[in-house]
C-alpha cells in the first residue's frame, strides 16, 4: 500500500490479506512505520532481484537447450542415415 498523505502528514499503511480479501492496515507515522516501510521495501528489492537472476539462469539454460536440441536432431538424422544405408527401412 505505502504511504499516504494526510491532514497530519504522511501516514503508512500496510497491504495484507485476510480470508483471502486484501486489507490496508494502519502502520502509524513515526519512526516505526518508517521501519516498517523500509523492510517491506528491501523485502520488495530482494524479490525483484531473486527474478532478474532467474530470467538471466533461464536464458543461460535456454541457449544450452538449443544447442542439446541440435545435437540430437543431427544424431537422430545420422543414425537414420546409417539404418537406411544398411538396408533398413521405416514403416
Amino acid at each position: 500500500m505505502g504511504w499516504e498523505s494526510r491532514r497530519g502528514g504522511s501516514v503508512y499503511y500496510k497491504s495484507v490479506r485476510v480470508d483471502g480479501q486484501p486489507k490496508k492496515v494502519y502502520m502509524g507515522k513515526g519512526a516505526a512505520a518508517q521501519a516498517q516501510a523500509a523492510k517491506v521495501t528491501q523485502a520488495q528489492q530482494q524479490r525483484q532481484a531473486e527474478r532478474d537472476a532467474w530470467q538471466r539462469e533461464q536464458a543461460r539454460v535456454g541457449d544450452a537447450e538449443q544447442h542439446l536440441r541440435d545435437l540430437r536432431a543431427l544424431a537422430d538424422l545420422l543414425v537414420r542415415a546409417t539404418l537406411l544405408s544398411a538396408g533398413f527401412h521405416e514403416h
